[in-house]
């Protein structure tokens, strides 16, 4: 069993412009809960006690909510000052976290059959990569029998296997973090650390839907996975005259007016009153 976790959370997020004006990205909502949260709520899934996030920008709003959020898990902040890149990021890790951690991206579409995966790799650092039409802005990741050759960052066009962003590691990365130099970027990239000791990094198939959250369409995208997976929920009062053609999330205190078109799936929270006459279309969540 995997005890420790960290998850990298310290970016400001600019590319999720202007949805995260007013709300830190990782607060931005994945089926009605906070993208951190479901992350979170997939980590003690399978077995995480003890969870490491790494903030920077906006982290009092973040630790406020996860603090009253009352997850059955320890959580513990990291504080990036300055954000010097990925391998930066992982590196303030050090002397924190010992033996096997998972570690991911705190944009990412997670689930714990993937962490379970992952976890029968213990004892092995492993990256997980996946497929994807256009790899120009990720880690292009080539491989071979299993193990990891290259990475190369942001500029491959065409369908590519990537970086998928969720890791298992150990102390070993610390070390070789800490024998990398700043990129041409100016910053020190995970990517790198990862090549240097590409003979010990092992490869693994991220299962199914992996979606990176980085910009207000993937958001619309990543709901609409999301939603697709998840047991329709009904606790809320749905007047005669509705139609549903989809998955309903419907909280307690809700209810959905007379007239109403509701297509695809869709996630609406509590104490919420949706029409009369109104049309809802997939993806959509309040």
């Amino acid at each position: 069993m995997i005890k420790n976790a960290l998850i990298l959370a310290a970016g400001k997020g600019s590319r999720m412009w202007p949805l995260s004006e007013s709300i830190p990205k990782p607060l931005l909502p994945l089926g009605g809960l906070p993208i951190i949260e479901r992350q979170i709520q997939e980590l003690i899934s399978v077995g995480v006690k003890e969870l490491y996030i790494l903030i920077g920008y906006r982290m009092k709003e973040i630790s406020d909510y996860l603090d009253n959020a009352k997850l059955d898990i320890n959580i513990n902040y990291i504080i990036q000052e300055q954000q010097n890149g990925t391998g930066h990021a992982v590196n303030q890790a050090k002397g924190k976290i010992r033996g096997d951690f998972y570690c991911l991206n705190g944009d990412i579409l997670i689930d714990k059959e993937n962490l379970k995966n992952l976890r029968e790799n213990q004892g092995k650092l492993t990256m997980m990569v996946t497929k994807v039409p256009d790899g120009s802005n990720f880690g292009v990741v080539e491989s071979k029998n299993g193990h990891l050759i290259s990475i190369t960052e942001k500029g491959i066009n065409g369908e590519s296997m990537i970086n998928a962003g969720i890791f298992l590691f150990n102390e070993k990365i610390f070390a070789a973090i800490d024998g990398i130099e700043k990129s041409m970027r100016g910053e020190y990239e995970l990517t790198d650390a990862l090549e240097i000791i590409s003979d010990q990094i092992h490869v693994l198939d991220y299962k199914g839907i992996w979606k990176d959250i980085g910009n207000p369409w993937d958001l619309i995208t990543a709901n609409e996975e999301y939603m697709k997976n998840n047991i329709e929920v009904i606790e809320g009062n749905i007047e005669d005259n509705v139609t549903i053609n989809g998955s309903l999330h419907l909280g307690k205190g809700s209810i959905i007016k007379s007239g109403t078109c509701i297509e695809g799936e869709v996630w609406i929270g509590e104490n919420c009153t949706i029409g009369p006459n109104s049309y809802i279309r997939g993806g959509t969540q309040k």
